[in-house]
């Protein structure tokens, strides 16, 4: 009988075995990436702006001037340009328009104010080119300005809220806070002798002849020359709607 020799099947077999082992363990692996260093946050930035005179006679032909200074948090100074806008009086000259650019350099720059023929309180608001938010504000008085409330129009309105009412008078200066039987109603714009609100809804049955209010204003809300006026019976509620007869008020000089 003739011998069947097994060993050179076996040695191919291991030869091959030891052969992927090898491939396996010499295998490049995929190289190891360095993550990247987080950046760092960017910088915040302060914006301050000042007036110098901070009153003026109306129709004066001497400007006020307004300063803008711009710094990053780490102290440097910005440099670029900046809106300047006021709902009284005008840059540049006496009828100047109510807008204009200021250029900084250094951190720092300077535009002229007029206070034009109108008696109020000028509110002068910078932000960036382009841009609505407000970065900082400061506010001129021209001429003698008394605060007051004459009436509101429509003077009533329906119990469940939601109108829109106009509180007449003089010497408004933002923020202010209106109320309607001490209930907030809500500020929807200020003018210097306009207050525009959305009448906060009543608490209780108007009854058939309606139900007068008391309307209270506060002007320069949380400041130290905040002062308060009030108007009573100066608007009333409804179970449907309909303007009434707008109510007086005093004059309460500031």
């Amino acid at each position: 009988m003739a011998r069947i020799k097994t060993r050179p099947f076996l040695f191919g077999v291991l030869g091959v075995a030891l052969l992927l082992g090898a491939c396996s363990a010499d295998s490049p692996t995929a190289p190891q990436q360095t993550p990247a260093p987080p950046s760092p946050p960017p910088l915040g930035f302060s914006v301050s702006l000042t007036a110098n005179p901070t009153e003026q006679a109306v129709g004066s032909t001497t400007p006020s001037v307004i300063t803008v200074r711009a710094t990053r948090e780490d102290g440097a100074a910005l440099n670029g340009s900046l809106t300047l806008t006021t709902d009284l009086g005008g840059f540049g000259n006496p009828g100047g328009p109510n807008t204009t650019t200021v250029t900084l350099v250094n951190g720092i720059g300077e535009a002229f104010f007029f206070p034009g023929g109108v008696a109020g309180i000028a509110t002068i608001r910078v932000s960036q080119v382009g841009a609505t938010t407000i970065l900082a504000t400061t506010r001129i008085t021209i001429g003698s300005v008394v605060f007051f409330l004459s009436s509101v129009s429509p003077g009533s309105g329906s119990a469940s809220g939601g109108d829109v009412v106009t509180i007449n008078g003089g010497g408004f200066d933002g923020p202010v806070r209106v109320t309607f039987g001490g209930t907030p109603a809500e500020v929807l714009n200020v003018s210097p002798n306009a207050i525009t609100v959305r009448t906060p809804p009543f608490f209780g049955d108007p009854g058939t002849s309606g139900a007068p209010v008391t309307v209270g204003v506060t002007i320069n809300l949380n400041e130290t020359n905040a002062a308060s006026d009030s108007l009573a019976n100066g608007f009333v509620y409804t179970k449907g709607g309909g303007g009434g007869t707008p109510k007086s008020s005093r004059s309460v000089g500031r």
